[in-house]
């Protein structure tokens, strides 16, 4: 497994753990609240909004879902039933409606794991090139120095400066709540 599965795996757990005590503390139309009984920690109001979209927040970072037609628990199934927060279609809804900057972070580790996979000949270079390349880049100190260097070296495009993009914290956070809020309300409900 790679550092980008291990850091997803991570920060998976990590979440599910967060709201594994959690219940549904209150219900109105296209309105839900879970949390632990007695906490407000991780406590998380997840709204279907107006215009097709759902917004989750609380006691986490926030993040809203655009557009579905579904309606009442429907619609926040339409993102709780995906595979995990690092699916892509949970992180293209996420991005409509939260923006992209919300939605990803970026790891230097991962960058250059991810880097470490490419074929060099591809590229244009040798083993060694890419692995002179790999050392370069390891004292990067930040996303944009990384991509700076990378684009320097001339072989990469545009699509190649997205090395080390891993959705943010929030979105296992999110994910996390809206599966716990799926689990928690029937499959026959209405509301």
């Amino acid at each position: 497994m790679g550092k980008r599965e291990d850091r997803s795996v991570a920060l998976a757990r990590q979440a599910n753990a967060c709201y594994a005590d959690h219940a549904l503390i209150s219900q109105a139309s296209d309105r839900w609240i879970i949390g632990r009984p007695g906490s407000s920690a991780f406590r998380t109001e997840v709204i279907n909004l107006t215009l097709g979209g759902v917004y989750v927040g609380g006691d986490i970072d926030h993040l809203i879902f655009r557009y579905s037609q579904d309606e009442g628990i429907e619609r926040v199934r339409w993102m709780s039933r995906r595979r995990d927060a690092a699916d892509s279609y949970f992180l293209e809804k996420a991005s409509i409606g939260s923006g992209r900057k919300l939605v990803y972070a970026w790891d230097l580790a991962v960058a250059l794991d991810d880097l470490a996979d490419i074929n060099p000949e591809d590229y244009g270079m040798t083993a060694d090139g890419l692995s002179d390349l790999l050392e370069s880049l390891e004292s990067s100190v930040c996303q944009y120095d990384f991509q700076s260097r990378l684009h320097e070296h001339g072989s990469f495009d545009d699509d190649d400066l997205k090395y080390g993009e891993i959705p943010d914290q929030r979105c296992y956070h999110v994910m996390a709540a809206l599966k716990k809020l799926d689990a928690l309300t029937p499959l026959d409900e209405e509301a």
